[in-house]
């Protein structure tokens, strides 16, 4: 007989941001039943089951779900940004659809773990960042140019990217490594696609940069540079400008920032960075977009155009359907599982 998981009562009572009085008071059970419930101490009856049922808007059957997969708690770095409840609740929802990813995964004989040969070492300079980028787009095959759906590699490459819905003046992304090795990167659905795609590679910098003894000034830095030189790299700058070119004409920034999906800002200061334009010139290329209506509008319509999404978990679904791995039923679950309402 399949039992009643405790857990998942537990993470799906956290993910939807409840106490334990609350949960008792809006499905009409006692506070004592539900910590009994999480606590393994009884199970609920049919009924009980029934009423937590409709209360936390889930299956029953989520309640005997037990994964394959043991899942570490979900800890994520730097978060101080949001009170006890949505922190609890993120990351119950981010451990739940990991954990569903990881399960069908783990059905189709799928190794899920990221592997990568870079070597764990303190992180001193900018070219020791530059070596890191150009050693992963050589292993994951994505040459020097634009990567068009970071999010699809990212996902090829068994890295989790789970989008949330936040205030963005207060949340950009956050990054998590579970069990020690599942790397998962949470970002803000409401972001444009250029902060998007600068904070996907600004999070993965996080997770694979060894900065843990850096002060956090230089940890931000040393991310920074490291999303920036993944965005647009060297050697892509000099093809697209040429070198001795100062100063470049905004124009040419307006195309590549819709070619290659960063910030019209961002690529100023890559420009900088690589010495193809002087500092002096920055505050010229400020001011003519913070003056020109007619700059400023070419660059909102100028948006990087291929959707930052992966059908991947989708795809697994379908191909363990269609192979018949597992019963419908089950995979209706993990599929539901994999999309909780954040």
């Amino acid at each position: 007989m399949i039992s009643f998981v405790p857990e998942r009562l537990l993470s799906v009572r956290r993910f939807r941001g409840y106490t334990q009085k609350e949960l008792a008071d809006r499905s009409g059970l006692s506070k004592t039943m539900i910590s009994e419930y999480e606590q393994g101490i009884s199970a609920p009856s049919p009924i009980a089951r029934s009423k937590l049922s409709n209360t936390l808007q889930i299956r029953i059957e989520y309640f005997y779900f037990l994964s394959r997969l043991a899942l570490g708690t979900v800890n994520f770095q730097r978060e101080k940004r949001f009170n006890k409840k949505r922190l609890y609740a993120i990351q119950e929802g981010v451990r739940q659809m990991v954990g569903a990813y990881l399960e069908i995964e783990d059905i189709l004989n799928i190794d899920s773990v990221f592997q990568t040969s870079l070597k764990q070492k303190g992180i001193h300079s900018i070219e020791e960042i530059k070596a890191i980028v150009l050693k992963l787009r050589e292993e994951w095959e994505v040459g020097l140019g634009p990567i068009h759906n970071i999010i699809q590699v990212f996902e090829d490459q068994k890295i989790k990217v789970v989008q949330i819905s936040e205030d963005i003046s207060t949340f950009d992304g956050t990054s998590t490594l579970i069990s020690g090795k599942y790397p998962v990167i949470v970002l803000n659905k409401n972001l444009t696609v250029e902060q998007k795609r600068f904070t996907l590679f600004y999070e993965l910098g996080h997770l694979l940069l060894d900065v843990t003894k850096s002060e956090l000034k230089a940890k931000k830095s040393f991310c920074t540079r490291f999303a920036k030189e993944f965005l647009f790299s060297k050697a892509a700058l000099i093809k697209e400008f040429g070198t001795g070119r100062d100063p470049i004409v905004i124009d040419e920034i307006v195309f590549m920032h819709k070619k290659y999906g960063i910030t019209f800002l961002n690529i100023v200061e890559r420009l900088i960075e690589e010495k193809l334009i002087t500092k002096s010139k920055r505050e010229h290329y400020y001011e003519n977009m913070e003056l020109s209506e007619r700059y400023k509008k070419r660059v909102l319509k100028s948006r990087f155009e291929t959707p930052q999404y992966s059908d991947r978990f989708k795809h697994l679904i379908n191909r363990a359907a269609f192979q018949r791995m597992i019963e419908l039923d089950h995979l209706g679950n993990i599929f539901e599982w994999q999309h909780p309402k954040f």
